[in-house]
């Protein structure tokens, strides 16, 4: 069980890192720097918990009793809240105040280290169950929505189920054996990591749009004064007919601006009316079009149909088009040929 641990500890390493090199890659000036900041110390922090659990357990060194380690602890909670924030559509306190979640983290760099082990420790988990709950809350009330994220919803509800785990492990810590208890949390930790991966590998614009339903759910309607059927008219007209959707970098910002809206009131529009985020209204569009093009013109690579309507690249096209039809565009192209 020891060696499973050590070989799942170095899978997280290594996933935490990439992740955290792709977070700075994409993140975006509308997510807000703490929500940006948040998500690197997230990957940071269990990359350093991993660390610790790791010299702890081949016997190198010692730093779980340290309080270096409990404040990566009290770091992690924190930083999920401070990354899901945008997730989920609740971004609303200034960012200097969103920082003092932090604080206990800091404090905790003080604290002796006689009083580490197990107190600190089942602070720590006591606070990241408030999180926690914080955190179901804000899903549950996405339940609404999740027809349109199966795959995504069975990735979360995974997450959630560790995230239990976790917290009856640490209220069971003064029962379990040290090495048995961080053999345990480190497999837990790189499982989750594991569902991450899983997760974003399903689908990999995920966070996008759960995020863009959930400030549709949450947010005040913004369409009080809006033509909303015309402009879904005028929408179709640009998406359809002037096929925008044939241009790669097409954004929300883009439309809104032909639309003469915001973009906070296109986001809605298209939730609330289509039932469907930007990003998948958009790739919808851009499958159907490359469709009807596999089939009338069977000369053409189906490389150079994808980038024809839109996609960026075949691994692009090849995901969005297996997400939306089940199968992929060659099977497609080769199943309608031989009913026709």
């Amino acid at each position: 069980m020891q060696n499973f641990a050590i070989l799942l500890i170095g899978f997280t390493l290594f996933s935490s890192l990439l992740l955290a090199f792709t977070q700075i890659r994409g993140s975006t000036e509308q997510e807000g720097i703490f929500s940006r900041v948040s998500a690197i110390v997230l990957l940071l922090g269990i990359s350093g918990l991993q660390l610790a659990h790791l010299g702890f357990l081949n016997g190198t060194h010692d730093t779980i009793n340290s309080s270096l380690y409990l404040c990566l602890l009290f770091i992690i909670a924190p930083s999920f809240y401070g990354f899901s924030i945008v997730l989920l559509g609740s971004e609303k306190t200034k960012q200097p105040a969103q920082f003092l979640h932090y604080l206990p983290a800091l404090v905790c760099l003080f604290l002796p280290n006689t009083i580490i082990y197990p107190w600190g420790f089942l602070g720590a988990f006591l606070v990241g169950t408030g999180y926690l709950v914080w955190i179901a809350a804000r899903l549950y009330q996405l339940k609404e929505q999740r027809s349109r994220f199966k795959a995504e919803l069975f990735g979360l509800a995974a997450l959630f189920c560790i995230a239990v785990l976790v917290i009856l492990l640490a209220f069971s810590m003064p029962l379990i054996a040290e090495r048995w208890f961080f053999t345990l949390y480190s497999i837990l930790i790189a499982s989750a990591v594991f569902m991450v991966m899983l997760v974003l590998m399903m689908s990999p614009k995920v966070i996008e749009n759960v995020s863009e339903v959930a400030k549709a759910v949450y947010a005040e309607s913004t369409l009080k004064n809006i033509d909303e059927q015309a402009t879904l008219q005028q929408l179709d007209k640009l998406i359809i007919n002037d096929k925008l959707y044939e241009q790669e970098d097409l954004k929300l910002s883009t439309l809104a601006d032909l639309l003469d809206l915001t973009t906070h009131q296109l986001s809605e529009l298209v939730n609330t009316r289509l039932n469907k985020g930007f990003s998948q209204y958009i790739r919808e569009h851009r499958i159907n079009a490359a469709k009807r093009l596999l089939i009338d013109e069977p000369s053409a690579s189906v490389l150079s149909i994808g980038l024809s309507v839109g996609f960026t690249s075949q691994s692009n096209f090849y995901a969005a088009f297996k997400e939306l039809t089940g199968i992929p565009p060659g099977k497609y192209r080769r199943q309608e040929n031989s009913t026709s």
